[in-house]
């Protein structure tokens, strides 16, 4: 589940393979999106990423359930075979766990045209920005991924289920 700065929640259903939307008081307001997701990530503009295992993408959704990008797990320069989790910044970049690397995108232009404006109703195009992993034999190498978390640093918390331990990396 998520929250929106509205107060709303979107809550992941498995079984119906929907999200469902609900209000501050937790009402049922309906569904959100038909779309089976295993994890989900809100930024501060309220843009939603629902990673997809099964399609082997990432969605990016805004407030009203809207399509703004559809992020594919491979591309030129990576493979995301094993994605678990998924994450925003603070300056909106977005974060793809995978077992053994973690993938950051950004919604920017790599060379914005000078005195263009980015509108936030505009489809985003995420392009990679880096590929982060250690090399396996180093200490701070994390082999099975599976869930993390980034601070207004920064930094990332990512667990470890192999090494069973959180490990910092700034």
């Amino acid at each position: 589940a998520v929250q929106l700065s509205s107060g709303d929640w979107l809550v992941m259903d498995d079984d119906a393979k929907m999200i469902h939307r609900f209000g501050p008081d937790l009402k049922y307001m309906g569904p959100f999106s038909a779309t089976r997701v295993t994890r989900m990530a809100v930024n501060v503009v309220d843009d939603i990423a629902a990673l997809d295992r099964d399609d082997k993408n990432v969605t990016v959704f805004d407030a009203t359930g809207r399509v703004r990008a559809t992020l594919s797990l491979k591309g030129a320069g990576y493979d995301l075979g094993d994605p678990e989790d998924i994450a925003f910044d603070v300056l909106g970049h977005l974060y793809v766990l995978d077992r053994e690397s973690v993938a950051v995108f950004s919604p920017y232009p790599a060379a914005p045209v000078a005195g263009a404006a980015i509108s936030a109703l505009a489809p985003l195009s995420y392009r990679l920005v880096t590929l982060f992993s250690v090399p396996e034999k180093d200490p701070g190498s994390f082999r099975k991924a599976t869930a993390f978390g980034l601070d207004e640093a920064g930094n990332i918390y990512l667990y470890d289920d192999n090494a069973r331990r959180v490990q910092v990396y700034r």
